[in-house]
């Protein structure tokens, strides 16, 4: 694909999704100027293959992000191949709260920032809470909200750097001197 010249490159790009796939997709003769276009002026298809690049600018993945399609985010967070921006991040987390699809995938990136993990999981567990109250009967639907915030808690409360024994446990020690 690399060896068909530019202007060849940009005519197939626009095209029907059939032909233009794989050139959006594997062609490394796009470059951003191009790419930007397509995004401008070509549909979610062309989107689509856009967002499975191996090769994708901080520009152009914060004009896919900003199309705030779920497909679009779920194709960008499940590429192995980018580092997603801190906006699309921001982007999707906020789709997320609305998307259980992209939760997941959403999660699993490395470069995702705490404070979005534990934004995310703290929503999680208040669909999860809601589930459980539709789908199972409780004698006291209180207690499974508590174990539920006992988790999200334990996940999403910053760790002290430096872990100090509780009162407790000082004056345990000392009983035993």
């Amino acid at each position: 694909i690399d060896t068909i010249p530019e202007k060849v490159i940009a005519y197939l790009a626009k095209e029907e999704i059939i032909v233009a796939d794989p050139i959006l997709r594997q062609s490394n003769v796009l470059k951003d100027e191009m790419l930007i276009s397509i995004v401008h002026e070509q549909n979610i298809l062309h989107w689509q293959s856009v967002a499975s690049r191996n090769d994708i600018s901080p520009d152009i993945i914060n004009m896919l992000a900003d199309k705030e399609d779920v497909d679009i985010a779920i194709k960008l967070t499940k590429n192995k191949n980018i580092k997603l921006t801190n906006h699309a991040m921001k982007v999707f987390a906020n789709m997320a709260k609305t998307s259980d699809q992209l939760v997941k995938p959403l999660l699993k990136r490395r470069e995702l920032p705490v404070e979005i993990k534990r934004d995310l999981v703290r929503n999680v567990s208040e669909v999860l809470k809601e589930e459980l109250d539709n789908n199972f009967e409780f004698r006291d639907a209180t207690i499974a909200n508590h174990i539920i915030d006992d988790i999200v808690f334990e996940f999403c409360e910053p760790v002290e750097e430096r872990i100090s024994p509780t009162q407790k446990m000082i004056k345990e020690a000392e009983q035993m001197h």
